[in-house]
């Protein structure tokens, strides 16, 4: 019986180690289509296309860039420059910057995807704050 056990185990580790894979190769594909889509959010402004520009910067990871013509556009596209550096922020993991950023964007535009975002970045903060 034992020795029926044992081949039963040794048949079947193939298989788990096969499930493994397949699991850790699932996550791999979720997280590059994370990556993907990350910046899907950039706000554009035809009437503005440095800000298109500066959207393309950050697309190709040139995000210090990107984010220093955001800033200079803050004047002509206000709230969507303003949540652009949020988005930037946010995807940086500077929660309480992305915060300002997004909560500075909706004084100007009551944006929903913007009260979205700012919802979700004070449920983080709150989350990550160490309790009182």
């Amino acid at each position: 019986m034992t020795g029926q056990l044992t081949a039963i185990i040794i048949l079947c580790i193939p298989l788990l180690t096969q499930a493994q894979e397949s699991d850790s190769t699932r996550v791999s594909i979720h997280q590059l289509e994370a990556q993907q889509h990350r910046w899907d959010d950039l706000k554009t402004d035809a009437k503005v296309p440095e800000l298109q520009r500066a959207n393309d910067l950050v697309r190709q990871g040139k995000v210090d860039e990107g984010a220093r013509v955001y800033r200079k556009l803050i004047k002509r596209s206000r709230s969507r420059a303003l949540f652009n550096l949020g988005l930037v922020a946010y995807q940086q993991g500077s929660f309480r910057d992305a915060l300002r950023w997004f909560r500075s964007s909706y004084q100007v535009r009551r944006d929903p995807k913007c009260l979205s975002y700012i919802q979700n970045v004070r449920r983080i903060i709150r989350e990550h704050s160490p309790p009182k």
